[in-house]
């Protein structure tokens, strides 16, 4: 499946995020982008299926349209030619794959093929992330605290797509949008109290950045990604929480090291030792020290993280043991590394399924057949969401998947052993961490903990946004 974009892990660029935008001054559509570089698709509906295109041209369709890439700047509907760009409209939901979504799906042309693109009611594509984003389980107060969060995060994201196509995708790219597949009544009900409401900074939408869990206290997100943005300094968490991942552990081989620096462009060769360079005042790994039989290098603790994959090394907030001697983190002073998806390095929460799945720790390549796997479509939206709430479920899926692709044409990914030993004298490396995303914003363990404490959405937003006010669009 191809984006606009090169998909690299969580690729899409966000240095618009980074801009100050002021406000929208009437009712905004949020434009997501559903699938992209598509030769064709099939778009259906309960009801019949109205066609505008870009010549103009208007007609009536039963309940499904079939379309096909003809040129870039036509395609076949029902196997005759129209101009794109066209809109698709129905009084019922209009359904892509497995998901129905309100309002319009719109069809352009995109390197590769045809982009399909959800035209909504910003307050309707809520409804479609709010569960994909929070466990609607939830204390009500945690999940309003959420759709303000994700609705500024949105509409911060419209102001600044002017000349594109879309404004956010469907996936942890930006937020996880799912259309009436994930409608829930509590999260409506959080959706509905809170309307229209955002959070500003000084007359501009905030840059409101989310992640699961901070571990104890969130990052300043000049340690993260730079930037200076006075109520995203980092704070201590004022209620103790216990989630999934309040501790972690992970163990890498000196060759998975290797094979991470290589995604980076840095080499040391043979590595022979890892260290925490630097740390912030928080105890966030900044920068890591790398020695080999070729030299040293420092490498940004975030893009080590993503170089490995965001469910490998959950968070910077970790300490070395090379072969699980002796912690090596130290503080001292820190750098700043680039920006990425704000939104890509968290765990979201969902109703969890009861089935028998192996507790088993994953290997670091059985993680990265699982992400390999993944891109491939090879989960449902369950399957997808029950391994975000559980991590320990995951390998299970990843055998179920496996065991799936043997009777289908997908290409099969299957995961050799960990290699523990490194291929010079069975060097490795624990990382024993905290937390689970960038650490950046809104935690939202520490969101649900609040909650549970009698804290309010407003009081939680002042904590994780401070100087921040909540205004209506």
């Amino acid at each position: 499946m191809n984006r606009f974009f090169p998909r690299t892990f969580f690729c899409l660029s966000i240095s618009l995020l980074f801009f100050v935008f002021p406000f929208p001054s009437e009712a905004l559509t949020v434009r997501v982008l559903l699938e992209s570089g598509v030769s064709s698709a099939t778009v259906s509906s309960a009801h019949s299926i109205s066609l505008h295109d870009a010549s103009g041209r208007k007609t009536t369709h039963g309940g499904a349209v079939r379309l096909s890439m003809s040129s870039a700047r036509s395609v076949l509907v029902d196997g005759k030619p129209r101009t794109l760009p066209i809109t698709l409209a129905s009084s019922a939901p209009l359904a892509f794959g497995k998901t129905r979504f309100r309002g319009n799906i719109r069809i352009a042309g995109a390197p590769g093929g045809l982009a399909l693109i959800n035209v909504v009611d910003s307050e309707t594509y809520l409804r479609g992330v709010l569960k994909m984003e929070a466990n609607p389980a939830w204390p009500s107060e945690a999940l309003k605290a959420q759709a303000i969060v994700s609705r500024t995060y949105a509409l911060r994201r419209v102001s600044g797509s002017r000349g594109r196509e879309y404004d956010v995708s469907d996936s942890v790219e930006s937020q996880v949008y799912r259309g009436v597949n994930a409608e829930d009544p509590r999260c409506d009900a959080a959706i509905r109290s809170t309307q229209g409401m955002v959070l500003s900074y000084g007359g501009t939408i905030a840059f409101t950045p989310f992640h699961s869990d901070s571990g104890g206290n969130t990052a300043d997100i000049r340690d993260v990604w730079g930037g200076s943005y006075p109520y995203l300094s980092g704070s201590k968490e004022p209620v103790s929480y216990a989630s999934p991942n309040s501790t972690w552990k992970r163990q890498l081989s000196a060759s998975e090291i290797e094979s991470i620096l290589l995604r980076l462009k840095k080499s040391v060769g043979r590595v022979s030792n890892l260290s925490v360079q630097a740390s912030d005042r928080a105890g966030r790994a900044v920068t890591l020290l790398v020695s080999g039989s070729g030299g040293r290098a420092s490498v940004k603790a975030h893009d080590f993280r993503m170089a490995a994959g965001p469910s490998v090394i959950k968070s910077t907030l970790f300490t070395v043991t090379p072969n699980g001697s002796s912690a090596v983190a130290s503080a001292g002073p820190t750098s700043k590394s680039k920006p990425e998806d704000i939104v890509a390095n968290r765990q979201t929460s969902a109703k969890t399924r009861s089935i028998p799945l192996s507790a088993t720790p994953m290997s670091f390549r059985e993680e990265q057949a699982l992400m390999t796997l993944t891109e491939q479509g090879a989960f449902s939206t369950e399957e997808l969401l029950d391994m975000l709430k559980r991590p320990e479920t995951r390998k299970g899926y990843l055998i179920e998947a496996i065991n799936r692709s043997k009777d289908s044409n997908r290409p099969r990914v299957v995961p050799s052993a960990e290699p523990n030993t490194a291929s010079g004298g069975g060097q490795s490396f624990l990382f024993a961490g905290k937390g689970w995303g960038h650490g950046v914003g809104m935690s939202q363990w520490g969101a649900k903990a609040m909650a549970e404490a009698g804290w309010s959405h407003k009081e939680i937003l002042r904590h994780y946004f401070p100087g921040t006010e909540l205004t209506r669009r």
